[in-house]
């Protein structure tokens, strides 16, 4: 019982450090507030139109295909290219001016930390080093900015691809969506899984830039030195520990993070398939009204979900890094 309230203690501890780095980070962005909403509009835009599209294909296939009607499917088909406008219009201008509040965020978070470091006492920057305050001016803000490019563009895809998909599918065939809710709680349990295996790889990948900087620091300050005791060879030495334990720790993270997409696909393959199996003996047992194109259209939103899925499980798993 101690053991589980001091693992429940350190959990909320966390929580509300995290709350507390996010009121932070929302600081710097409140400048960009309204260019933040009008990109995560002109994203939201864009996947409202890709949801479109399945619905005016699976129009295609029960009406205009089966009634060999080339009219209608003319129609469909320049409506369905409209959409396909509007939807790359509108992401390639969300996506231009998310990078530019992306790029203002870290200009404006490394002059904080510039600033910063031009205030602490000696003793202070002693403690903390010039390798570590570099990795924080540089690397650290650069995966800071991840959350500053979630917040413009995909905060509001993620629920738009998983709500609007499950919506939309349903409204084509109860039963059929059901298959697709079942494969969601096995992808969020592996997520949850990888997450707790790539944390810690991510800490020592973090040190071990701290470490590499430092050394990079010492030999071009001390490079004459070097050369006169002719310890360049020691000096590669521990540049490449340092460099192969940095690389070795990020290689394992990413690798590890890399599961999820195959693991997802794998599972959305499965639901696809069961999705055309089940809606097959549906349509010769005339058991439901779904059609070839209602089937056509859900395994394209299972597709949304997922990719809304996946989406979310790297947010999921990047934000607490």
């Amino acid at each position: 019982m101690p053991a589980f309230l001091c693992c429940a203690a350190r959990t909320i501890i966390e929580c509300l450090e995290r709350k507390e780095l996010m009121k932070r980070i929302l600081k710097y962005l409140k400048p960009y507030l309204g260019k933040m909403l009008f990109a995560a509009l002109l994203v939201s835009l864009s996947t409202f139109c890709d949801l479109m599209l399945p619905t005016l294909m699976s129009d295609i296939l029960n009406n205009g295909i089966k009634n060999e009607d080339f009219g209608f499917i003319a129609l469909r088909c320049a409506e369905m290219l409209a959409v396909a406008a509007v939807s790359l219009g509108a992401i390639i201008a969300g996506t231009k001016l998310s990078a530019n509040i992306v790029a203002a965020f870290c200009a404006d978070l490394r002059a904080d930390v510039f600033r910063k470091v031009n205030t602490l006492s000696f003793e202070e920057f002693g403690s903390l080093g010039t390798a570590a305050l570099v990795t924080r001016a540089t690397h650290d803000v650069e995966t800071v900015s991840w959350i500053a490019s979630m917040l413009a563009g995909t905060v509001a895809t993620i629920p738009m691809l998983f709500f609007g998909g499950v919506i939309l599918s349903m409204r084509k065939d109860v039963m059929l969506s059901l298959i697709l809710l079942a494969f969601i709680p096995v992808i969020l349990a592996a997520v949850l899984l990888i997450g707790k295996k790539v944390l810690p790889l991510w800490e020592k990948s973090d040190l071990y830039i701290d470490k590499q900087n430092g050394i990079m620091r010492e030999r071009l300050r001390g490079i004459r030195v070097i050369r006169a005791f002719n310890s360049e060879a020691h000096e590669h030495e521990r540049i490449a520990d340092a460099t192969h334990e940095m690389a070795e720790n990020i290689i394992k993270a990413n690798v590890t993070m890399g599961v999820i997409t195959p693991v997802a696909m794998l599972l959305l393959n499965i639901s696809a398939v069961l999705i055309v199996y089940v809606g097959g003996l549906r349509m010769v047992s005339g058991a439901g009204s779904v059609s070839a194109g209602d089937i056509f259209a859900i395994i394209q939103y299972v597709t949304m979900v997922m990719n809304g899925i996946i989406m979310a499980s790297f947010a999921i798993v990047m934000f607490p890094h």
